[in-house]
């Protein structure tokens, strides 16, 4: 599709989603001291919410990555679809009526404590309505013409969109 929506991919990812444990190794001076821990993996979905030529960001308003830029979404419980996962954490994030129209792309990426598996969908909203319930801000942009700060996960996102405006 004009989105570049791969459906072997959208497969993998969902084959994927739950009750993953990573072991990694831990980088030490000594091969003695080196040991095996295990990463949490966090399993989340994140709405690029699309209006005519922009896309809609949210500023984070607390934790670790507060006050940079993110794709709006959350965690995906157990037994949840992540198109199920999206609409709900955007009712309770934003009280936003999503829209989820299609799978965009998967995100792998390794945090310093944790490693988040990210399924990214296009939506919109048709009513236009939201309110900021958890985010600090939000705004409309074109990707890639605007310097934002961004949770360093949605930097493959934002990559993609910008690459894809450029085609």
């Amino acid at each position: 599709t004009r989105y570049g929506y791969d459906a072997s991919t959208r497969d993998a990812a969902e084959s994927n989603l739950h009750n993953r444990t990573n072991t990694k190794t831990k980088p030490s001076n000594s091969a003695k001291n080196e040991r095996i821990y295990q990463m949490k993996t966090i399993n989340v979905v994140a709405a690029i919410i699309c209006k005519d030529d922009k896309i809609m960001i949210a500023k984070r308003g607390y934790g670790e990555f507060e006050g940079m830029y993110e794709f709006p979404g959350g965690k995906i419980e157990p037994g949840e679809t992540p198109e199920n996962a999206l609409i709900r954490e955007l009712k309770e994030e934003m009280n936003a009526h999503l829209i989820v129209d299609e799978f965009f792309m998967h995100v792998h990426y390794d945090y310093p404590t944790f490693i988040l598996e990210m399924d990214c969908f296009l939506c919109h909203i048709p009513d236009n309505h939201y309110e900021l319930l958890e985010h600090e801000d939000c705004k409309w942009i074109i990707p890639g013409q605007e310097d934002v700060v961004w949770v360093p996960a949605d930097l493959q996102i934002i990559e993609k969109l910008i690459a894809r405006n450029q085609a």
